[in-house]
């Protein structure tokens, strides 16, 4: 009733600023509603006090809603690693520190955090009953590369074979997992680890790795 009111107004009379209205008016009209729908959802964040967790919806989940959830907790898990590392500043301020990434991990907004690391490491597994897993592993290289500002990083983790997560462990053919490791390194990587775990004859808590060492297995292991 109002707008109809409005819009006869601004079409039948003659008065002092009616172009600006109209313009503004017009103005606003052509504004998309998804590039409202952000700086919105912040103002009603700030109001609110907190940042709510994406709801579950009966048809498509708020897009923006998504993306401000992800930046508050990459943002909350950065400042977690923050305090983590001036505790271990506090007892060794000469040990470098970092964090390993995941690849194509969204949920971290990975070149804000590159600035924090002393040095830039990731994780990469690929899958070997893929065929195209080179492919991945090859642009979890660049990425991370291109992470770190072109400085040499770290393949933190990677299984010489089988992992815990996958319904079907596929065997690596012989030579694939050299091959892998010698494609980071010719994506800058400084150098290849794989990750050993000390794990007791009932440790349930350490991923069942192929490279996990067993003190059974192995009597002199401290």
């Amino acid at each position: 009733m109002v707008a109809a009111a409005a819009g006869y107004a601004l079409a039948k009379y003659e008065f002092r600023g009616r172009q600006l209205i109209f313009s503004i008016i017009l103005g606003g009209v052509l504004v998309p509603g998804t590039a409202l729908a952000l700086p919105l959802y912040l103002l009603l964040s700030e109001v609110r006090d907190q940042v709510q967790p994406p709801r579950t919806a009966p048809t498509y989940a708020n897009p923006a809603q998504q993306l401000d959830y992800a930046r508050f907790s990459s943002g909350e898990l950065l400042a977690c690693y923050r305090a983590e590392r001036a505790a271990l500043a506090a007892h060794s301020p000469d040990t470098p520190v970092t964090t390993n990434f995941m690849s194509l991990y969204r949920r971290v907004n990975q070149f804000r955090w590159a600035a924090e690391l002393d040095v830039v490491s990731v994780d990469s597994y690929p899958d070997p009953a893929d065929p195209e897993a080179h492919l991945l592993s090859a642009m979890t290289g660049d990425l991370t590369r291109s992470v770190g500002g072109g400085r040499p990083w770290v393949l933190m983790e990677q299984a010489p074979n089988a992992v815990n997560w996958r319904a079907v462990n596929v065997p690596k053919a012989p030579g694939q997992y050299r091959a892998l490791s010698l494609q980071a390194v010719a994506r800058r990587r400084r150098g290849p680890l794989v990750p050993v775990a000390r794990r007791g004859y009932r440790c349930r808590e350490v991923p069942q790795r192929d490279a996990a060492a067993r003190r059974d297995r192995q009597p002199g292991l401290a």
